[in-house]
């Protein structure tokens, strides 16, 4: 007795528990017309809706969608409940409740539209159990072709609950095909396209190697420490954000976002980071110009980029969650995802091997961009053989892939492997060519700015245009967290050089570069 009772108790919380589910899932419905059309396009149907009070909400915002009288909002759906005469007493008690239910956020339905899902199918296999028990009661008494019928009808209907626990339709390559076909005749018409994914100019070479950042597409970029790895995939994140105006969710693990919007926010102003969080800015003229533009420069992007501060429990679920209510906020399909770096990214069980904890994360990150259609970029650090062939100051070897820490099955789930590295030789260059020019102008010849010219390897780039280098130089301002894309690495060091001068020169006329006086 005490077995049952528990067991009615249980499954009166679960009852009370789904119920609250439905009428935060229909006030969300109701409030934002687009979280409706997201959760019907990952498998969300009325028949998930246990009620039939939330069945007729549900029906009434439907029709009112289809009507053309506008978007839902609680007026219209009650008069149209009034309209269909669903409105009772009974419903329009539930209807109360729900539009007093807090709003929830897009990632919330999405937990939510999971739990439903389950709790159907749950719910379905506990009836069909009903009806096999009863069947079996009275089996010995039925005809043979019964049981062949009961048989056919219960494999029918366990059928259908297996498609109902797939979120997409099935559909033949035809519909791809004529998809491409479509495409193709509109370039025809419209022209080429400059890039496949989200520009990253004036990363110009970057931009055509990798043909953007594309959606579905995991990106790794790894590196020793102090060769910019961070700085380099704020870059990104910024330029994502302000040429393409979608939300950009940078997860960082190992810094603060205060820190990084100073990151930001130096090399932005050309102002050194510390001077900008420890002296006076205001009244120093040079510098109030310099915060006022760089504040300008931000507004390109400060409205779509997100820096969070990663915790244990910002698991993969809970990044997923984050990007959906951030397409909610900004009304788009569209997010990229930031993830600095993989190697302190919390799962949601231990793993004794660093090897099968990243490999796991890997996997779900690679899931991740697929599932939310997005590019996801992930930061790697090197082991410590990859950081001691770093310091070797030997530009004939260089880390790999293989050389980041728990790599493992990491090489696989990538889309687009980059790797940074030191130049030594093109940057020690780079400090004889501004030497000669601080020393020809009189200026301080030995404390020259602190610039690296930095390699980005493309170790793997999948679907890579045709012709394209795999190997791009940068200036990296490591006072200023800035850098300048150089281009393409050339093989003769002649050409190298020269392009080291120009653009040397280009930066010293726009004042990026400057020498100090004897």
């Amino acid at each position: 007795m005490a077995v049952t009772s528990e067991s009615g108790e249980k499954n009166s919380r679960r009852a009370g528990g789904e119920i609250q589910i439905e009428y935060s899932i229909l006030n969300g419905f109701i409030n934002d017309i687009d979280t409706m059309k997201k959760a019907a396009a990952m498998g969300f149907n009325e028949k998930m809706l246990k009620s039939s009070h939330a069945r007729r909400i549900y029906q009434a915002v439907q029709a009112v969608c289809s009507s053309g009288d506008g978007v839902p909002d609680f007026i219209t759906v009650r008069e149209k409940l009034r309209e269909m005469k669903l409105f009772d007493d009974q419903t329009a008690r539930f209807y109360e409740t729900v539009e007093n239910t807090p709003e929830p956020q897009l990632g919330q339905i999405m937990a939510y539209l999971k739990i439903l899902r389950k709790n159907g199918v749950k719910n379905r296999l506990a009836e069909i159990q009903q009806e096999i028990g009863e069947f079996l009661d009275e089996c010995d008494r039925l005809e043979e072709t019964a049981c062949f019928d009961f048989v056919s009808e219960m494999s029918s209907r366990l059928r259908e609950i297996n498609r109902s626990q797939v979120n997409k339709d099935i559909q033949l390559i035809k519909a791809s095909m004529i998809k491409i076909a479509q495409d193709i005749n509109l370039r025809e018409v419209n022209g080429e396209r400059d890039c496949l994914g989200y520009s990253v100019k004036p990363f110009v070479s970057l931009n055509e190697a990798i043909s953007g950042l594309r959606r579905g597409f995991l990106y790794g970029i790894a590196g020793a420490p102090r060769r910019g790895k961070t700085n380099f995939t704020l870059e990104l994140a910024t330029l994502v954000a302000a040429n393409n105006k979608i939300p950009v969710l940078f997860f960082t693990w190992e810094q603060t976002s205060v820190n990084l919007t100073y990151r930001l926010l130096a090399k932005e102003t050309r102002i050194n980071p510390d001077t900008l969080q420890r002296r006076r800015i205001k009244s120093i003229p040079e510098n109030d110009a310099r915060f006022a533009h760089g504040w300008i420069k931000m507004e390109r992007y400060m409205s779509n980029l997100y820096i969070i501060e990663g915790s244990r429990e910002d698991t993969i679920d809970r990044i997923k969650a984050q990007a959906y209510n951030a397409m909610q906020d900004h009304k788009t399909d569209e997010v990229m995802i930031v993830c600095d770096y993989i190697q302190k990214m919390p799962l949601g069980k231990s793993y004794d091997s660093e090897k099968f904890r990243v490999e796991e994360i890997s996997t779900d990150l690679k899931r991740l961009s697929i599932e939310l259609n997005c590019p996801v970029i992930v930061v790697s650090s090197l082991n410590k053989e990859g950081c001691l062939i770093e310091m070797e100051q030997n530009d004939d070897v260089r880390p790999e892939l293989y050389h980041c820490k728990g790599s493992g099955d990491i090489e696989y789930d990538l889309d687009c492997a980059m790797i940074l590295s030191k130049d030594w030789g093109d940057s020690r260059e780079l400090m004889t060519q501004m030497a000669h020019i601080a020393e020809a102008q009189g200026k301080d010849y030995i404390h020259l700015p602190k610039i690296d010219i930095v390699n980005i390897y493309l170790d793997k780039n999948r679907d890579a245009p045709e012709g394209k280098l795999q190997c791009i130089q940068y200036f990296f301002f490591i006072e200023e967290n800035r850098f300048f894309e150089l281009g393409f690495k050339e093989t003769a060091s002649a050409y190298r050089f020269n392009k080291i001068e120009v653009l040397l020169k280009k930066l010293m006329q726009e004042g990026f570069v400057k020498f100090k006086d004897m």
